[in-house]
């Protein structure tokens, strides 16, 4: 979303969570994880969950929330395991 403040981007997120708990068509499932604002650059990143960004696209005309792209990341989490740190 293109949330330059975060007035405007607590607004954008609250709208594109409460459209992601609203049923859609063809079943499509989007789940609102959350957003992150970089306010020197006027820059919001907001992550969903959904099987595609057909699915996201959708949710965002649906709440009529602006958005420049959509495209695919990958969650790395730290994993506080054995495995994880590479401890045999």
């Amino acid at each position: 979303m293109s949330s330059a403040n975060l007035e405007s981007a607590q607004a954008d997120a609250a709208r594109a969570s409460a459209a992601s708990n609203e049923p859609a068509a063809g079943g499509a499932a989007v789940r609102y994880l959350g957003s992150t604002l970089i306010p020197s650059d006027e820059t919001c990143f907001v992550f969903f969950e959904a099987r595609s960004a057909e699915e996201v696209r959708g949710l965002l005309e649906r709440a009529s929330l602006p958005y420049d792209r959509i495209v695919e990341a990958v969650r790395i989490a730290f994993d506080d395991t054995d495995e994880g740190r590479g401890e045999k």
